[in-house]
């Protein structure tokens, strides 16, 4: 998986990583919506910089919301106020 190598190319992990948000925002771009949402995962997302983990949370939203998915959407969006 493509994320997995930025993982592994960033020394600093995933703690400062932008490099699978960018990912994602490139697959929702070209309607991949469930790839998308396997390069942000809530495990992934809790191991990022608080403000990396503000971004991903948006990123999911908009993936849901793409995806006319507006539950889920709403839920990702008012996760970023739990932060």
């Amino acid at each position: 998986m493509r994320g997995k190598k930025l993982v592994e190319l960033n020394d600093k992990g995933l703690w400062h990583n932008r490099g699978l948000i960018y990912q994602a925002t490139a697959l929702r771009n070209q309607k991949k919506y469930d790839e998308a949402l396997a390069m942000l995962p809530d495990d992934a997302i809790a191991q990022m910089h608080p403000h990396r983990q503000r971004e991903a949370l948006i990123e999911r939203g908009h993936i849901f919301r793409f995806n006319k998915k507006y539950p889920e959407a709403i839920g990702e969006y008012t996760k970023v106020y739990e932060l």
